[in-house]
């Protein structure tokens, strides 16, 4: 399905219509601000089911669906493993109880209180001290991935901040 077509956010809404009795695993990749309204996935009766999900978006659309989500109280309490992949800093203060696998690319996310359900994190694209942010608020992970950390080690340079001991 291209994303950037009209029929885009008629066929989502289908699809959230069509699975409402279930929790939701979807991927969303390159979706534009024009093609996917973010109140689709942030409204209560959706964000509740999310339970595998991974958003390659533009910055604006993510913003916007962190933002509903936060000023709406939602929480996430089916979800399993969340992708994000975008160019954005985002605060993630929303509460995802059974949440184990976290991946982030080129986001730096600001986890407001520790993740300890976390066991699977996987980060690329940060700098390492956006990366040790988010590793300190994951106590319990056993596995980590560190792909590339930016700036301080692509220029050669040693992280700024040891990286914790797992």
């Amino acid at each position: 399905m291209l994303l950037d077509s009209p029929s885009t956010s008629s066929l989502f809404n289908l699809f959230l219509e069509h699975s409402r009795l279930h929790s939701i695993d979807f991927k969303i990749d390159h979706v534009s601000d024009r093609s996917l309204p973010p109140s689709s996935l942030a409204a209560r009766e959706t964000s509740d089911r999310w339970r595998h999900a991974d958003i390659a978006a533009l910055s604006t659309f993510v913003e916007e669906m962190s933002q509903l989500l936060i000023d709406h109280r939602r929480s996430l309490p089916a979800l399993v493993s969340f992708a994000l992949h975008c160019e954005a800093s985002l605060s993630l203060s929303v509460a995802c109880p059974n949440l184990r696998s976290l991946t982030l690319h080129g986001t730096a996310l600001e986890l407001e209180y520790p993740r300890p359900s976390v066991r699977y994190l996987d980060l690329d694209l940060l700098t390492p001290e956006e990366a040790l942010r988010v590793i300190s608020r994951c106590p319990d992970i056993q596995f980590l991935v560190v792909m590339q950390l930016i700036n301080h080690i692509a220029l050669g340079q040693d992280p700024p901040l040891p990286l914790p001991q797992i």
